[in-house]
Order: structure tokens, then C-alpha cells, then sequence
């Protein structure tokens, strides 16, 4: 497959571009560095992009590693009818908000993890659909799933500090689908992720270069995607994925057409096939008017 670059005015791309307008039918996207801007908020051009789209019938699944709570929260803000993905695929909403597919971690796992986490003096979190859990409490953790901006009110993430992992997992219909590490200790980092990926039955991924997400092994946005477009009868070369950083990286690789975000690493634009403009440059309504709206 040809691959582009946003400033290409090549003939031949130009061509291949057009075919893709054509058949493109779903679009997955991440959400922050991607669909949200530095400040957390989604654009004007970007919000248009996304409502000429839907005018063509396109599906628009937003693919997060967020709580539930919050994917859904932006989903509705931004008039998304579709399907959403939370927690790097752990968990998945339909269009009315039900919950079709999930993918906790088992408490064996839980305690593991929390005893390395713990071991390691490193901050932790971990999410159920609507709360997220922690033993220590940082303030800007919580302004993070709790803007106070006008435009971000409403997500209302609950919070719950804990002693004793215990106290948590013997706890009956709870689900805790992603975990979330972040310190930045680059050193201390790396060296937890290696204890980590010891863990059987895990999947490590990272959405940051200060952070490590720990999933179910069966768990990744790639998956999700695929659940997904099989239930709306979508074939791949019908789908555009975009995002950032390494979990998006199943998805990318799940779609007809892998756009990296132009603030995207080095590794996630080597693998896509188009590198759009960054998130502060509306680079999701760049795609969008490539790909889709022209």
C-alpha cells in the first residue's frame, strides 16, 4: 500500500486517495493527542468534520483507553451515534449505551499487579466502567477525569481510595478492566514494565511516554475494531483508524487506512500510511477532508 505524507502532491497518491474516499465506511479514533487537542477539548473543524462524515453514513467509533464513563461522555457531546471503545478495548458500549462486550482482569491478576505496583513505589490507578480506584489520592489525576472547564463539565468520574486491595476485588459484579501506571522516572518505569510483562495472561501497551497500561492478554483496540465492524458487516478496506501512540498501534494495523497523528511518535507514523497534521492543527479533520469529505 502507498504511503502518504500530508504535504505529498504526488499524482500517483493523489489517485490512491480518491479510490480510498470512496469505500471508506467506519473510522476509529483515538482520543487524546488525536481527537482532543492539548487542552482536552475537541475543535470546531474537528466537530464539523465529524458531522459531515456521519451526513455520509460513516461510523464513527471513538477508541479510547478511557473509562467508559468519559468515552461515552465525549460520544454523546459530539453527537456520535455509533459504538464506543473504552479502556484500550476492554470494554465496549452499542449505540444505547449497553454494554455488548467486556473483558475484566481476574483478581488473582489484580493482586499481582497491585503488589508490584506497590513494591515498586510507582502511582497506580485502575478502572471499573465509571470509577476509577487508587491507594494514593493526586490532585491532578482527578482534574484530569474532572475538568472544571465549562466545555469538559459533566464526566463526573467517581473516585475511590483504598487501603487494602482486598477491599476491592472481594467486592461482587465489580470489573476492573485497564490499569494505569505513571511516573516520570523513565528508569523506574522501564523497569516495571519488564516485571510486568512477567505476568501471564497481560497485555502491555503504553499512551504516553510517561505511563504503562496493563490489560488482559485478548485485549487490545485492534480486537475491539474487529468486534465491531464484523457486527456491522464492515470489511477492513472500509475502515480508517487514527491515533497517536503504541495502543493504537492494533488498530492502525486493523484498518484499510492507518492515519498517525502528526504529534504521533516515530514508531506509530512509520507503520501508517498517511501522517496528518497534529492535534492543536485540527490533523483528525485533515484526515477527514482527505479521506472521506472530499
Amino acid at each position: 500500500m502507498c504511503k502518504f505524507i500530508f504535504n505529498i502532491s504526488n499524482k500517483c497518491v493523489i489517485l490512491n486517495i480518491r479510490r480510498i474516499v470512496m469505500n471508506i465506511k467506519l473510522v476509529a479514533i483515538d482520543m487524546d493527542g488525536t481527537l482532543l487537542n492539548d487542552y482536552g477539548e475537541v475543535s470546531d473543524a474537528t466537530i464539523e468534520a465529524l458531522k459531515a462524515a456521519q451526513r455520509k453514513n460513516v461510523e464513527i467509533v471513538i477508541s479510547t483507553g478511557r473509562v467508559l464513563k468519559s468515552a461515552l461522555y465525549f460520544a454523546e457531546k459530539l453527537g456520535l451515534k455509533s459504538y464506543t471503545i473504552a479502556s484500550n478495548g476492554a470494554i465496549i458500549a452499542d449505540r444505547d449505551l449497553n454494554i455488548i462486550y467486556n473483558s475484566p482482569i481476574d483478581n488473582q491478576t489484580i493482586k499481582t499487579v497491585v503488589e508490584v505496583a506497590e513494591q515498586e513505589n510507582i502511582y497506580f490507578h485502575f478502572y471499573n466502567e465509571n470509577t476509577y480506584f487508587s491507594n494514593k489520592y493526586i490532585s491532578e489525576i482527578d482534574k484530569y477525569y474532572n475538568s472544571s472547564k465549562e466545555r469538559l463539565k459533566g464526566q463526573n468520574i467517581n473516585f475511590e481510595l483504598f487501603d487494602d486491595i482486598d477491599e476491592i476485588i472481594n467486592r461482587k459484579d465489580l470489573n476492573i478492566y485497564k490499569f494505569l501506571f505513571i511516573d516520570d522516572d523513565l528508569n523506574k518505569l522501564n523497569k516495571v514494565r519488564d516485571r510486568l510483562r512477567e505476568i501471564e495472561g497481560v497485555n502491555i501497551s503504553k499512551s504516553g511516554f510517561n505511563n504503562i497500561e496493563l490489560t488482559r492478554s485478548d485485549v487490545s483496540k485492534g480486537q475491539a475494531l474487529q468486534y465491531v465492524s464484523n457486527l456491522l458487516g464492515i470489511d477492513r478496506s472500509e475502515i480508517m483508524s487514527i491515533g497517536d501512540n503504541d495502543n493504537d498501534i492494533s488498530m492502525l494495523e486493523k484498518a484499510g487506512i492507518s492515519v498517525a497523528m502528526g504529534n504521533a511518535e516515530r514508531a506509530i507514523k512509520e507503520i501508517a500510511d498517511f501522517v496528518t497534521k497534529t492535534n492543536n492543527e485540527d490533523g483528525v479533520a485533515y484526515a477527514f477532508r482527505k479521506f472521506i469529505l472530499e
